[in-house]
């Protein structure tokens, strides 16, 4: 299979070592993207050179990663590495967990076309809630204000 991808002229990444190879697809990204910064890193998948060696990554849930944790360079993935240049890092590693976080169809037969499906037909949410939630607000501080004064007086 090596010989094959070989001879296609495929660039093939190939390093043993995991810093190296992590740093080997760092300069790659950098080299494409030329004069223009990454603006984000998507990783699909748990391949050992996206997300390294150390448990930490685990607990990444799947979507735009918060706050990831930073393993030394010998136990960093490109993931960890993109995190620690300060680039924003989308976590694609359970695509099912993701369709069930927000309540898309996983694998849904038929396809439904772009545009179509639950997500487009679902009405968003009442606003009154958060309007009544400012209203008693306002009309709080307007008693504390007026209350206020009159102690002044």
């Amino acid at each position: 299979m090596e010989s094959r991808i070989r001879q296609s002229g495929v660039l093939f990444l190939e390093e043993s070592d995991l810093e190296r190879n992590v740093a080997s697809r760092m300069e790659l990204f950098r080299k494409n993207a030329g004069s223009k910064p990454i603006k984000a890193f998507v990783n699909i998948g748990g391949s050992w050179a996206n997300m390294g060696t150390s448990a930490e990554v685990l607990k990444l849930r799947p979507g735009l990663a918060g706050a990831v944790f930073i393993p030394p360079p010998g136990e960093r993935g490109v993931l960890q590495a993109m995190a620690a240049e300060k680039i924003p890092v989308i976590h694609l590693l359970n695509i099912k967990g993701l369709c069930e976080r927000y309540g898309l169809p996983w694998d849904p037969r038929p396809l439904p076309r772009p545009g179509e499906g639950r997500i487009f037909r679902e009405t968003p949410a009442k606003s009154w809630p958060g309007a009544a939630l400012t209203a008693g607000y306002i009309l709080g501080m307007c008693v504390v204000l007026i209350l206020g004064r009159r102690r002044l007086i």
